[in-house]
């Protein structure tokens, strides 16, 4: 069925029942909701529409006519079981201490759900609206999920745990994850313009500015980005700050991309050479290289896509630049790839 087709098929009485779990707590699954049908051994909520504004009187949802019913904002303690939500509607909504499992969410519309306390268990993400969502405030887990094709760059990171996860042609586009960590997750296709951070974003000699976000968000699991594997990845343009651990990441087999450790003394090192290296016509390579001085401080290891320069640098130049990395790193041990 369509998109339209599977939204008309729900009635006032469907829509209304579903609403009062989500504002009071409960299961939704087949057997909670028996009478519903089941779509590959789901319960098939395909299509239905949840917003968070009650209905105008008078408004006519599938074959039947809707009195308005109660304000919902909130989903609070809600455990979804083997859902099909695909093409359903959650947005605008706090969901809160909530369990879901199993669960499809193709082209569900979340844009503006603010997520807190919550755990995602082999759930499918695949083209889903997160356009505005907040996710992961009071710590969200996200286990064995899969995420394809979904648009994270108007999407605000707190304190999310991926584990097990697998993003497909994902777009990262100015995206920050802010205080989430990463364990044995998989990224394939483009990854660009990404802020992967070990904690939240901490200042030098500022320590107030961590303690607030503490504060705002609970304490957030390390993120040591465990055996986080970029090997179907091309990189473009990431960012590593605040103590994020690269050790165990498997790279893209690509030669420009590379791993250093000992990331601030590496760029020390390589910034008093280039004088004696490069010419002004070679392009801006100074300015290309301090660019990386922003986090070098708050950050022991790095991944550098050299391609990155190219905006600036000939391809020749780009490659004399990744040779004086490399035989800099191996000077002081810090060649890791």
């Amino acid at each position: 069925m369509k998109a339209d087709e599977l939204a008309s098929r729900w009635s006032s009485v469907d829509v209304e029942r579903i609403g009062t779990i989500l504002l009071n707590g409960g299961r939704i699954n087949s057997v909670a909701l028996s009478e519903l049908p089941l779509n590959e051994d789901r319960l098939d909520l395909r299509g239905i529409q949840l917003p968070a504004k009650a209905f105008t009187a008078g408004v006519t949802v599938g074959a039947s006519f809707v009195p308005p019913p109660p304000l919902q904002k909130e989903v609070n303690s809600v455990c979804f079981e083997s859902v099909d939500f695909s093409y359903g509607n959650l947005s605008r909504r706090l969901v809160k201490k909530c369990t879901f499992k199993n669960v499809t969410l193709s082209k569900t519309n979340l844009e503006g759900v603010s997520v807190h306390s919550t755990r995602f268990v082999r759930c499918a993400f695949d083209r889903t609206n997160l356009n505005g969502a907040g996710v992961g405030c009071d710590g969200t887990r996200f286990e064995n999920c899969l995420f394809k094709k979904v648009n994270f760059s108007k999407t605000s990171f707190g304190r999310a745990e991926f584990d097990d996860c697998r993003f497909e042609d994902c777009k990262f586009d100015n995206v920050d994850f802010f205080g989430s960590s990463f364990e044995r997750c998989v990224f394939v296709g483009k990854v660009y313009d990404a802020w992967f951070r070990g904690h939240y974003m901490s200042v030098p000699h500022k320590p107030e500015i961590f303690a607030g976000f503490v504060k705002q968000f609970g304490v957030a699991r390390p993120n040591k980005m465990k055996d986080v594997d970029f090997s179907n990845a091309t990189l473009s343009w990431v960012t590593f700050s605040d103590e994020c651990d690269l050790s165990t990441c498997k790279l893209p087999e690509d030669e420009f991309v590379v791993r250093f450790s000992r990331w601030a003394e590496l760029l020390r090192a390589v910034e008093a050479r280039i004088p004696f290296m490069f010419t002004p016509d070679d392009g801006r390579v100074v300015e290309s290289v301090k660019s990386f001085n922003a986090h070098a401080q708050t950050q022991d290891w790095y991944i550098v896509s050299f391609r990155d320069f190219s905006d600036d640098l000939a391809l020749g130049v780009i490659e004399r630049l990744k040779e004086l990395f490399v035989e800099e790193a191996k000077k002081i041990g810090a060649f890791a790839s």
